[in-house]
């Protein structure tokens, strides 16, 4: 067992591809680029509080908050609708009820968050979550004059005319006395704070109300919310106007027609078309949808609209003007959080539609088989404890869910711990052994379940050499050679209910089809021994295990050219392990590291073993709320620099942890594989600097990136034919001055184009 010191990751090699892996690796983790490790659930998990708010210029919903700390999830509003949740740099603050708006002219959200808990628990803070850097990052914005009070709850509009933030209402505290103060943000020269004194009769204290900013009428409108009265807390039904030109003036609003029931919780937005404010849900779990009409010189005017999703409170809404149409995420009343996202049409007959972004995942499982089709970009689960042999394909595409796979017959009976590798060059994934959910019988099938096709075929006769049966086993896959290693495991012990754990290696050649046992020697019988194939030493490196009497945290070697078994010397400390603890593994090639996951015990973690001259253990700690303990493979999605896990807690979740906020080149392949040609947009934009671009190539002809201004004049170009086929990300070379300008990729006879906006 391994127990020595940490040391850094030198940047110096000797090997071209070796330098080139370690410098895109240092360049990843440079000052200033790369983001600590964090994980992330796929898609959004079920949110209650929090905020929706539109981001115009990339034509995108933002989901804020709801969580503590916040996070920040977007979805396209052209194309097919994928939740991706964004990686953030600074701090974030916790958001749960506030009011967050978003400033055009700087490309950020503000907000204005209390102290946590109490009064005297410090002082609060405007935020920001600003888009103009990458990755978007947090910040505390310096102000002057009278902050606000203490509170959350409030409501706030972003008031364009006079560029600033307008804030109303809340509680004091937690969830203390309502206050019905009013300020004001001006954004420009210098972020200023101040109390607004309007004119009128104003309403009473309230928190938990919905506001808009009305143009034709100049004013926002505020209704619903909770107040304090002699007998209690009380639910509002009321409409109050504060004009915001000139002296600030409260109106107490009469609507004609039937009133909305009081409540809280609910949501609103403004409809530019129909010139109203739609209101939904909220209370006690209302489904009713409200439309307020605020047509210039006309009285306000209350009507019902369709009935909406089933009912809920305390979930997001915001307005998509170029679907028009109201979107709602979240909420729930009484049975828990939801995640569903719903629209309703306002363009014409309002209507309610569900929609789908993302497939029923599979039934929850554990202990499957997982691989990664980089060519299609599809992640593959092989079932494992349940019992319905089935495959299930998850697009990383698109991130749209998990698919029922039909794969008809012969396919493989489902299995726990089987040894799982992806084949690349054979467009294929392999698959050995395992055990049978509630038998003892252990397996030794080997299969193939080709991408292109999406079938399996059994790869080896009954009567063909073939390792013993097992579970268990460690298996890593020598792209070199296609070659699939597996060592030790579980098998059938004697009597045949008890089990024995195993010490051989075999190799099973992908394109013979054929096993052989290799005199590599051991380090022991062991099961649950995890580990990675090293394309740049061209080994097998594992890590841990256990026997029938103890677990074991030290780290193997297997030379592929003929070599044996070796135990290598660590430095640092390695992940502790538990007899009951799984660890997984994966290879991060940017990084050269092996990364392992210690599932099992109770408070999951990330290691990194350097695999340079001084392997050394590193333990990174990441951020974000963690998936909880579980038994399942890691599969990496080197193209967006990501561990994806699925299932084994006893729930069908599926997480990603990201290693930093870049992407990723695949380590080169013996054989190249074609990918699809593909220009993606340019992040960020608008964009201050020198914004990313990712592509992907097919390989087959020279291919470039130039960069043009609206004139068409070219700004810079850049050959990138050399990088090979699959996908890559590079910076862009420097513009001129702000302004539009166009990015084209040419390879052979493809070409895409992309716009971006430079700002001052």
């Amino acid at each position: 067992m391994s127990r020595l010191y940490a040391a850094t990751l030198s940047c110096t090699a000797s090997a071209a591809l070796r330098i080139a892996l370690v410098i895109l690796g240092c360049f990843l983790s440079s000052p200033g680029f790369a983001l600590p490790p964090r994980w992330a659930e796929l898609p959004p998990p079920p949110l209650s509080g929090g905020a929706m708010v539109l981001d115009p210029v990339r034509n995108r919903m933002l989901l804020v908050g709801g969580s503590s700390p916040a996070t920040v999830w977007s979805l396209p509003l052209t194309g097919p609708l994928v939740w991706t949740e964004l990686a953030t740099q600074g701090s974030p603050p916790a958001l749960s009820a506030n009011g967050i708006i978003y400033d055009p002219l700087r490309d950020r959200l503000v907000t204005w968050v209390r102290a946590p808990g109490c009064v005297a628990c410090g002082p609060p803070r405007t935020w920001v979550l600003r888009f103009d850097v990458v990755p978007p990052a947090w910040e505390i914005l310096p102000t002057v004059g009278t902050d606000p009070s203490n509170r959350g709850g409030f409501s706030a509009i972003y008031d364009e005319p006079r560029d600033r933030m307008i804030m109303f209402g809340g509680f004091i505290g937690s969830f203390g006395t309502k206050t019905n103060e009013v300020d004001a943000l001006t954004f420009s020269p210098t972020p200023t704070w101040s109390q607004l004194s309007p004119a009128g009769n104003p309403p009473t204290g309230r928190a938990e109300q919905t506001a808009i900013y009305d143009p034709n009428g100049d004013r926002m409108i505020v209704f619903g919310g909770v107040a304090d009265s002699p007998q209690g807390v009380v639910t509002l039904d009321e409409s109050w106007s504060l004009s915001l030109s000139g002296t600030p003036t409260w109106t107490f609003l009469t609507p004609t027609g039937s009133l909305p029931s009081a409540r809280t919780g609910h949501s609103a937005v403004r409809d530019p078309l129909g010139q109203r404010m739609i209101v939904f849900g909220g209370g006690n779990g209302f489904a009713d949808t409200w439309a307020l009409s605020l047509t210039a010189g006309n009285v306000a005017t209350w009507s019902s609209l369709a009935t909406g999703p089933p009912g809920r409170a305390s979930h997001v809404a915001a307005y998509d003007p170029i679907n028009q149409r109201m979107m709602l995420y979240g909420g729930g009343y009484g049975g828990g959080s939801r995640s569903d996202l719903w629209a309703l049409s306002l363009a014409g007959t309002p209507a309610w539609s569900q929609l789908s972004t993302f497939v029923t995942p599979p039934p929850a499982v554990g202990w499957y088989g997982a691989t990664i089709d980089s060519v299609r970009d599809r992640m593959y689960v092989f079932e494992g404890s349940g019992t319905s042999e089935q495959t299930w394909m998850r697009s990383l595409g698109t991130d749209d869910g998990w698919a029922s796979v039909t794969v008809g017959n012969p396919n493989p009976v489902a299995r726990l711990n089987p040894v799982a590798v992806n084949d690349p060059a054979g467009d294929q994934a392999l698959l050995f052994g395992g055990l049978p959910a509630g038998v003892t019988t252990y397996l030794d099938d080997t299969w193939g379940f080709a991408y292109g096709s999406m079938s399996w075929s059994k790869l080896t006769k009954n009567n063909d050499p073939r390792p013993p049966a097992r579970s268990y086993a460690f298996g890593g896959f020598d792209r070199q050679r296609r070659k699939l290693i597996i060592y030790g495991g579980e098998g059938a012990g004697t009597p045949p209910a008890t089990f024995r754990v195993l010490d051989d290696t075999w190799s099973f050649d992908a394109a013979t089809k054929a096993w052989t046992q290799l005199a590599a020697g051991s380090f022991g019988g062991r099961w649950g021994v995890t580990g990675i194939y090293d394309p740049l030493r061209d080994r097998l490196v594992t890590f841990g295990g256990a026997d029938t009497l103890a677990t074991y945290d030290d780290v193997h070697v297997l030379n592929l050219a003929g070599g044996t078994w070796s135990a290598l010397a660590t430095q640092g400390s390695p992940p502790p392990l538990l007899f009951a603890d799984h660890p997984e593994a994966v290879y991060d090639p940017a990084g050269d590291r092996m990364l392992v996951t210690v599932q099992g015990s109770d408070s999951p973690d990330v290691w990194a073993l350097s695999l340079g001259s001084s392997p050394t253990w590193t333990q990174l700690s990441p951020a974000g709320r963690r998936p909880l303990p579980r038994s399942i493979p890691l599969v990496p999605d080197l193209e967006r620099h990501r561990i994806l896990l699925y299932s084994g807690s006893g729930g069908n979740d599926t997480w990603a942890l990201y290693l930093d906020d870049s992407y990723l080149v695949d380590v080169p392949r013996s054989i190249p594989v074609a990918t699809a040609f593909r220009l993606d947009p340019v992040r960020p934009n608008p964009t201050r600097g020198r914004p990313l671009v990712s592509f992907r190539l097919t390989g087959n002809a020279p291919a470039r990136l130039e960069l043009l201004d609206i004139q068409g004049r070219l700004v810079w170009k850049h050959d990138v034919g050399s990088l090979g086929a699959g996908a890559h990300t590079v910076r862009l070379g420097p513009t001129r001055s702000p302004g539009l300008y166009f990015l084209r990729l040419t390879e052979g006879e493809h070409a895409e184009s992309s716009k971006f906006v430079v700002v001052e």
